[in-house]
Parts: C-alpha cells; structure tokens; sequence
C-alpha cells in the first residue's frame, strides 16, 4: 500500500516536470500518456483530455501508457510493461 502511494507521488512529480517541457515544445511529449492526480501529459494526452468518453485517465487511478502503475505481485508482466513506459518516459524528459 504505502509503495503504491510512493508511486503516485513520484508519478506526480513526473508530469509536473513533463508540464513544464511540453508548454516549451510540444514536440517533446512523453511518448506514453502518464495520467495522475488529475494530471494527464504526453503525446496523446489531447485525445484522453477532450475524450469525455470512459477512460483509464478519468478514473482517478494513476496510469503510464494506460496501464495501472499500482504494483501487484500477481500481475508481473503488466508491472514490467509499466517499468518500461515508465522508463521511456523518464528517457524522453532527460534526454
């Protein structure tokens, strides 16, 4: 439970810094949408935004590449796809 939170907050300050790059140059979006806290950025982030339809971003839960990034020992595939989103996104803002 508490790492899930670890998560989120990390997660959090992960689109806050993508925030920022993507008011310079959207071109540098986050390759994967990263949805938290009511934040959504990258690259189709217009689509889940305007969207008004059901999706992964709206339910409050946080999301990289619409995937749940909450950890579950049982789901360790989903987890290491998460990683990976979560990692290429990380690659894209330093880079």
């Amino acid at each position: 439970r508490n790492f899930n939170i670890a998560l989120e907050g990390l997660l959090y300050c992960i689109a806050e810094a993508f925030l920022v790059v993507e008011k310079r140059d959207m071109a540098l979006a986050a390759p994967y949408v990263i949805s938290v806290g009511g934040l959504v950025v990258g690259a189709g982030a217009s689509k889940i935004k305007g969207g008004g339809g059901s999706s992964s971003g709206s339910s409050g839960e946080a999301t990289v590449g619409g995937l749940p990034v909450a950890y579950d020992p049982s789901e360790g595939e989903r987890w290491t796809a998460v990683c990976k989103y979560l990692l290429t996104d990380l690659k894209w803002l330093i880079a």
